[in-house]
């Protein structure tokens, strides 16, 4: 129902952050499937149009994923020099 005045300020409002809140959840859901079960390690999440907080988020997730990826990168390096026959 479309208000006016102050009540429709403030629904709008919320409208707005219920809506950004479902993109982040959708968001945050594409990168747990393309990172946890497909292992693509250099994907990241973005939120087009994400500030302030969403935004903090994002490059939150973004730090996790690399944080935990960098190890894993690590040992794939190392197995695949070892298999080589590469022991330095």
């Amino acid at each position: 129902v479309d208000q006016g005045g102050a009540v429709g300020r403030v629904a709008d409002a919320l409208n707005a952050v219920m809506a950004q809140n479902e993109l982040l959840a959708a968001e945050l859901e594409r990168v747990r499937d393309v990172v946890g079960r497909r292992g693509r390690l250099g994907e990241r999440a973005t939120l087009p149009g994400g500030t302030g907080g969403w935004r903090a988020a994002i490059g939150h997730v973004n730090d996790l994923i690399a944080d935990l990826a960098q190890p894993v990168s690590e040992i794939e390096r190392v197995i695949g020099a070892v298999a080589r026959g590469d022991l330095t």
